[in-house]
């Protein structure tokens, strides 16, 4: 047997030292060696190339992003893990400026910033909300983020000729469907009255805690729905009144040509 020194004198290097385990059996002495221990991953090596700039034609198109990549894209930047990634390994100044626009952002949703309710694709976490792009741009240029990188934001979503938004619910739809909630709250709900809506606000929260459901929206919010059913229902009111007398006039017309 090779001591440590003629193997090195022989081989070059030292032996590669191994472990070998005893275990007594009914049939003798086994031996093995132990499974070695997994290797850890090598960390992700970041580099320039991870930090590209947006694919603008796709984000003009998609119209809505999370605002954590809505965040990114100010700063002209595609959003990505490996872009987070990068920022912050190789631009550590420029990474706190996304987590302090990020943090802004977050805080300000539903007020200076709106967001879209119940998105299929959206998120727990505020981060997972999705603005629309346009909005975030406007939201960014009020705090007077104004840079290089904002310019070309708002040139990739073309704000000074064509700024791609997501259609709204058309007005009359929204407004017959805050009619229909009008009827239903006034059946259940005490004390609704929709020229009170601070008031209707508080009573329609009230009469959902005592069902056990929550509510989705604040008061503040609902404040505001309220008032908007008392627009929607005399927009309605004023249709109902349109559609019985061009009816009137049809019918006078048709008994016109009937006695004729």
């Amino acid at each position: 047997m090779l001591d440590n020194r003629i193997y090195f004198e022989r081989f070059g290097h030292m032996p590669e030292e191994k472990i070998f385990t005893l275990k007594l059996t009914a049939d003798g002495l086994e031996v093995s060696t132990p499974n070695p221990a997994p290797k850890k991953p090598e960390p992700k090596v970041c580099a320039e190339s991870d930090i590209k700039a947006p694919r603008w034609n796709h984000w003009y198109q998609r119209k809505l992003a999370r605002v954590w990549n809505a965040t990114l894209l100010g700063m002209n930047v595609e959003p990505s893990g490996e872009a987070r990634t990068a920022l912050k390994m190789l631009h550590p100044e420029r990474y706190q400026v996304y987590l302090d626009r990020l943090d802004v952002a977050k805080t300000l949703m539903g007020y200076d910033l709106p967001y879209y309710e119940d998105h299929v694709r959206e998120g727990n976490s505020v981060g997972e909300k999705y603005v629309a792009l346009v909005d975030y741009y406007e939201f960014t240029s009020k705090l007077g983020w104004a840079d290089s990188d904002l310019d070309a934001m708002r040139e990739g979503l073309q704000i000074d000729t064509k700024p791609s938004k997501p259609q709204e619910m058309r007005q009359n739809q929204k407004n017959n469907l805050l009619v229909l909630l009008n009827e239903a709250f006034l059946v259940q709900v005490p004390d609704y009255d929709v020229k009170k809506p601070g008031e209707t606000a508080t009573a329609i929260l009230k009469w959902m805690s005592d069902n056990d459901m929550r509510s989705p929206i604040q008061h503040r919010t609902l404040k505001e729905y309220i008032t908007d059913v008392a627009a929607a229902i005399e927009q309605f009111d004023e249709r109902e009144k349109r559609s019985h007398a061009r009816m009137d006039v049809d019918r006078v017309q048709n008994g016109s040509t009937t006695d004729s």
